[in-house]
């Protein structure tokens, strides 16, 4: 009895797991890297709307092309009110950071935004009542205490820009 060797997963889906989440992992780290300089180059010209539309329109068509790739059969979710809630919170952080990072310094930006695990931490304590022991929250300070090293609070004007970011952090 032979198999046909049309008949299996092809694309990505033919990869073993591990391998698959290794360059899917790759990829969104190079795209992420690219995001916040393209960002501080289009706000030049269009809006924090406009960017969010573009990012949405790319991000839609890479998922797409992962779907087509593996198959719809990985799309399946019973906790559609969850998603809404979550991506309405990711479009309403996105345009915060997409419009501050017009308007501050694409390191002083990122640098801000680097706060994010510090937030997710604090919020798995309060919202999930997720227990953090002396080592975690030793981390946590030492992350923040670098945030102030590049910020140099009282050095360096903070407005509404790094509010937006800091919003958009917490996210």
């Amino acid at each position: 009895m032979t198999t046909d060797p049309t008949s299996g997963p092809s694309g990505l889906g033919a990869l073993n797991p591990a391998l698959q989440a290794t360059i899917i992992s790759v990829t969104a780290m190079l795209l992420f890297s690219v995001v916040p300089p393209s960002v501080r180059l289009l706000s030049d010209t269009m809006s924090s709307w406009q960017i969010v539309f573009i990012r949405a329109v790319f991000g839609i068509a890479g998922i797409g092309a992962y779907f087509l790739w593996t198959g719809l059969h990985k799309l399946k979710s019973r906790q559609i009110r969850i998603h809404v809630v979550r991506s309405t919170f990711n479009f309403v952080g996105m345009v915060m950071w997409f419009w501050a990072l017009g308007h501050i310094e694409l390191a002083k930006g990122i640098a801000i935004h680097f706060t994010m695990p510090l937030f997710i931490v604090l919020l798995a304590v309060i919202f999930l009542k997720e227990r953090i022991g002396p080592w975690r929250i030793t981390a946590m300070l030492l992350g923040f205490g670098g945030v102030l090293v590049i910020l140099r609070p009282g050095m360096i004007d903070t407005g509404l820009p790094e509010l937006a970011i800091l919003g958009s952090a917490m996210l």
